[in-house]
């Protein structure tokens, strides 16, 4: 099977790929992507991308808790063997796609960097996120849907979920079936 990996990403991103090999048109479509996008996120940091959009879009903790899924498994994603592995990892056939990554992996960086309490939210919310993974999928609230489970916070604050929050986080995993299917049917748009 040939797969193509060719500056794959940038791609995506509506670059004309016959142009990888000009570097300032590279730089100049990654200075286009920057400025349409607030942020750019970064798969091996997904948990810092999240609380920092989560900060952007002032939104809530609850708003951005999700079950991890094929974390660590090979079997779910291409695996690159011979030609296509060499491809991929030879600069020249993928420049584009490696500044792209350098320049928004940097970025992610600089912008964290800014934010203050940052390492502490990240913390919590990871303890928070795996927590609420635990109990969302769990036998017990699936038996009695008005349980709740609390956690405090440093601040000693309490931190409630029950079953309306854990439906949103099943409903982006898909496992609400019924009222995936309901969605389907009145948002035509939105196909899971």
């Amino acid at each position: 099977m040939q797969t193509q990996v060719h500056n794959n990403f940038i791609q995506y991103l509506g670059f004309d790929v016959h142009l990888s090999n000009n570097l300032t048109a590279v730089k100049e479509y990654i200075h286009f992507i920057e400025r349409k996008f607030l942020l750019v996120m970064i798969t091996e940091y997904f948990d810092e991308s999240l609380v920092l959009l989560r900060r952007l879009m002032n939104w809530s903790m609850a708003d951005i808790f999700y079950k991890r899924s094929n974390a660590g498994q090979t079997k779910s994603g291409t695996v690159f063997i011979g030609e296509e592995k060499e491809k991929l990892l030879n600069l020249e056939h993928n420049l584009a796609d490696q500044m792209l990554y350098k320049h928004f992996n940097h970025s992610l960086w600089v912008k964290i960097e800014k934010e203050q309490g940052f390492k502490e939210e990240l913390e919590i919310f990871k303890r928070l996120n795996k927590k609420v993974e635990e109990f969302c999928f769990s036998d017990e609230l699936q038996r009695d849907k008005n349980v709740r489970m609390e956690v405090a916070l440093r601040s000693k604050s309490i931190f409630t979920i029950g079953e309306e929050e854990c439906l949103a986080v099943r409903i982006r995993e898909g496992k609400a079936p019924d009222l995936v299917e309901t969605l389907n049917n009145y948002c035509t748009f939105r196909k899971w």
